[in-house]
C-alpha cells in the first residue's frame, strides 16, 4: 500500500526528468558548432556568402561577463524574432584566451555556443587581433556592427545591460540597417506571415 502511495510521485519526478533531457536534446540541436578562423578573407567569405541584406556581427571574448550577459538578446532575435526573415543573418566572432592553444580555445568557445544554444555561426579568431582591428574599430568585447554582404560598416552598436532595453536597441538599430541597406520592413512583413 505504502508503494501506491508514492507511484504519483515516482512518476511524475519520472515526467519532469523526461521533460528536462527533451529540453537539453532541443537546445544541443539548436547550436551551430563553431569554426576557427584566422584571416579577414574568411570571415568575409561567410559574411559575403549570406543571402541576407545585412549582417548583425557580434564580437565577444571567452571570460567576458557582458558578452555573456547580452548572449541571450541576440539569441532570441536570431532564433525567434528573425528567424524567419531571410533579410537579416548573424555570426559571432569568439575571441579566444590569447595565451591558450587554438584547439583549447575552440573547445571552451563550443561549451559555450552550446550552452547558450546560439543558433547562428560563431568562428573562433585565431589571427592577430591587430589584422582584426584593420576592419572594425573594436575596444573591447562585446563589440557589434551592422554590415552589408559586401563587408561594409552600415553601424555599431553598444547594447544597454537591461535585457529589455538590450533587445529595443537591437531591433531598432537593426531596423534602421535593413532601410539603409534597401531592406523590406523586417520584423512587421515576416513575422506577420
Amino acid at each position: 500500500m505504502r508503494f501506491l502511495s508514492t507511484l504519483p510521485l515516482v512518476c511524475g519526478l519520472l515526467l519532469i526528468r523526461f521533460v528536462e533531457l527533451s529540453a537539453q536534446d532541443e537546445n544541443d540541436s539548436k547550436f551551430v558548432k563553431p569554426q576557427l578562423v584566422g584571416k579577414y578573407d574568411d570571415l568575409l567569405k561567410l559574411i559575403k556568402n549570406s543571402k541576407a541584406k545585412i549582417v548583425f556581427l557580434n564580437v565577444w571574448s571567452i571570460g567576458c561577463s557582458p558578452c555573456m550577459a547580452e548572449m541571450p538578446v541576440l539569441v532570441n532575435a536570431a532564433g525567434v524574432q528573425y528567424k524567419e526573415n531571410p533579410d537579416v543573418a548573424f555570426i559571432a566572432l569568439c575571441l579566444g584566451d590569447e595565451k591558450a592553444k587554438p584547439k583549447a580555445n575552440l573547445e571552451v568557445c563550443e561549451k559555450i555556443v552550446q550552452k547558450k544554444a546560439v543558433p547562428y555561426p560563431t568562428l573562433l579568431w585565431a589571427g592577430s587581433l591587430d589584422e582584426l582591428r584593420k576592419h572594425f574599430d573594436i575596444q573591447a568585447t562585446p563589440y557589434n556592427a551592422i554590415l552589408t554582404t559586401d563587408g561594409q560598416l552600415l553601424g555599431e552598436l553598444e547594447l544597454p545591460s537591461d535585457p529589455q532595453r538590450a533587445a529595443a536597441a537591437l531591433t531598432a538599430s537593426i531596423e534602421k540597417a535593413l532601410l539603409k541597406a534597401g531592406g523590406a520592413k523586417a520584423d512587421a512583413e515576416h513575422s506577420s506571415k
